[in-house]
């Protein structure tokens, strides 16, 4: 609600982006694990910077990676791709998953806003949305687009946000990762699965190491063995 009228902040500082990929891609790994689909991560060597808020961004990659997966059957193929086009990146995610249809395609950002049938509704999860990623992509400069040829044939999205300044690109390599220190273990303990997962995704983004129980009596199970040294208990 707030995004949508406008009301979030976000907070910028240097990233490297081969960083901000990593975290992602580790932790969208298990959903495509989970289903016997094929990810394919492709990146060039030369060292990329960006200035942006590395927990929205990541908030953005994961419902695309998400969605992506979701809408692709089991054994399909996800790709990750991230390439430069002058002054912006480009990170493509493409899936050989079930398509958009050609009339809906146009309209695939504001179907939030206005109510319609979603295309995640019929698979549920607690994504931020397509209507809030492009709203947070813009927030930082860039733009997103979608792609498709039609039903079952599969789904493009492609992210462009600008690199950074010369001068902003030296700061990042200079300066360490914000959260790299944050290394506490932390142990998640609700029933909601959703809610469990999508907690536990961002205080790994932000350098935590965390697991999920969905009991108490499963989280009882697990200290032994994980020994958290933090428990956020429903």
């Amino acid at each position: 609600s707030r995004i949508v009228r406008g009301k979030i902040e976000i907070k910028k500082e240097p990233l490297d982006i081969a960083t901000l990929i990593e975290q992602v891609t580790a932790t969208a790994q298990p959903w495509f694990d989970k289903r016997s689909q094929q990810f394919v991560v492709r990146m060039p060597n030369e060292a990329l910077a960006l200035n942006g808020d590395i927990v929205r961004l990541s908030q953005v990659l994961l419902n695309l990676l998400d969605n992506a997966s979701k809408y692709t059957p089991e054994g399909g193929a996800i790709e990750l791709n991230l390439s430069t086009h002058g002054q912006e990146v480009e990170i493509k995610i493409e899936d050989t998953g079930q398509g958009i249809p050609t009339d809906l395609l146009p309209h695939v950002f504001d179907l939030f806003q206005q109510g319609e049938r979603t295309l995640d509704r019929a698979q549920g999860g607690l994504g931020i949305g397509l209507t809030l990623v492009q709203q947070l992509i813009e927030m930082h400069g860039g733009k997103v687009v979608a792609q498709s040829p039609g039903i079952g044939q599969g789904s493009t999205f492609i992210v462009r946000l600008p690199l950074a300044s010369n001068t902003e690109a030296s700061a990042t390599q200079q300066s360490s990762p914000k959260h790299a220190a944050s290394t506490a273990r932390l142990l998640v303990v609700d029933d909601d699965p959703d809610v469990a997962t999508s907690l536990a995704t961002l205080l790994e983004i932000v350098g935590y190491e965390v697991a999920i129980a969905a009991s108490g009596q499963s989280a009882l199970e697990m200290v032994p063995t994980f020994q958290p040294q933090i428990v956020l208990l429903d």
